[in-house]
């Protein structure tokens, strides 16, 4: 039953509540033959989901202890996260050879410094039994400012992830973080001309890569590529339409099921 509850919450995303109030999954579940009866209360499924997920901390911190007694020696890998309500968390993996365990997410409230960084970093650890000094021969992070500071900070030895390498410089291909560019020079592509008020959907809207949260207000095109700003620009306007039209998007959608037999939504990035 724990495993079962944990799977549909974690893995899933379904609130505790729905197990209460849905009386079609409570038969499915029912259905299945468990031993143990289903909870009607959601915070009893909230704690038998938590005391399961302790349970595999458990597990965790017993297979990396039979590591380090064969001497083995850890990387750590992390990075920040955030979600779509806006909240900021840092995702902590733990690798040793072969075996890797997830650690979780470490909430991230205020101020967020790369000293600060690397303090949860050494919590998150030690609660695992180990210790960054002498378990931990190398953490692998991004390559922003922040992460990079955090390299001279600690102790061991840091990788720059390569993924990340490469979509920044994609990224500063297409696009540019800088200075808005003065319209008088003649080079200004702004991507986000015509932009009404009420067009909220795209506010804020990550881009799918990293996490990175797209600032509207910050980005143009690098004023080099002059035939690469005009060709997103165009592209960018032409979503824009079907995306705020619902009848356009439903005849747009009728030449994509001929195509690739299924409906596709459009992304502005």
């Amino acid at each position: 039953m724990a495993e079962v509850l944990a799977r549909m919450t974690a893995r899933d995303g379904l609130p505790f509540s729905v197990f209460r109030t849905s009386s079609d999954l409570r038969s499915a579940i029912q259905g299945m033959g468990l031993q143990d009866k289903l909870p009607t209360s959601p915070n009893s499924v909230r704690k038998i989901v938590t005391t399961f997920a302790d349970s595999i901390r458990l597990h965790q911190i017993e297979e990396m202890a039979t590591a380090q007694q064969l001497g083995r020696k850890f990387s750590v890998i992390f990075d920040e996260w955030t979600s779509t309500m806006n909240r900021r968390y840092l995702n902590l993996i733990i690798k040793c050879q072969s075996s890797l365990w997830n650690a979780g997410l470490i909430r991230i409230c205020g101020s967020f410094t790369s000293e600060r960084c690397l303090t949860l970093v050494d919590q998150k650890i030690a609660s695992y039994k180990l210790s960054m000094t002498h378990d931990v021969v190398s953490i692998i992070t991004d390559g922003t400012s922040m992460m990079t500071k955090i390299g001279r900070l600690s102790t061991t030895s840091q990788q720059l992830c390569l993924a990340h390498g490469i979509q920044l410089a994609v990224t500063d291909v297409l696009y540019k973080r800088s200075q808005q560019v003065s319209e008088a020079e003649g080079h200004d592509y702004a991507l986000y001309e015509d932009e009404s008020e009420d067009d909220e959907e795209f506010e804020g809207e990550p881009n799918g890569l990293d996490g990175l949260v797209v600032d509207r207000e910050l980005i143009t095109v690098d004023v080099t590529n002059t035939l690469i700003a005009p060709m997103i620009a165009k592209v960018r306007k032409v979503i824009r339409m079907f995306t705020k039209s619902a009848l356009k998007n439903e005849k747009l959608q009728k030449y994509v099921q001929e195509d690739f037999k299924k409906e596709l939504q459009l992304k502005l990035d």
